[in-house]
């Protein structure tokens, strides 16, 4: 999900096998597109029975609208695996 104008990676990350395993870094925008997650909705849904709505209800338990925290978290969790990485590089 890396764009054109970005680097794959950093010079440090280029020679860590561990590193390159890892998924491409994410822009802010890829983070949200990535975390977020929103249920299916038809609008002729409203016009079904209330036994079949309560069942179409049942989405909303898998929503996820990513906030400032979760990009922050996003962040950190990537920068930690990576950084911890650099010291266990199996070709030095």
């Amino acid at each position: 999900m890396t764009t054109s104008s970005e680097p794959t990676t950093l010079p440090e990350y280029a020679n860590n096998p561990f590193i390159r395993a890892l998924p491409p870094l994410l822009s802010a925008k890829e983070c949200l597109e990535t975390l977020a997650s929103r249920p299916e909705f038809k609008d002729e849904e409203r016009t079904y029975p209330a036994h079949i709505r309560a069942h179409c209800l049942q989405r909303l338990n898998h929503y996820l609208e990513p906030l400032e925290q979760h990009l922050q978290l996003e962040m950190i969790f990537s920068t930690l695996i990576r950084q911890g990485y650099l010291g266990r590089n199996p070709r030095d």
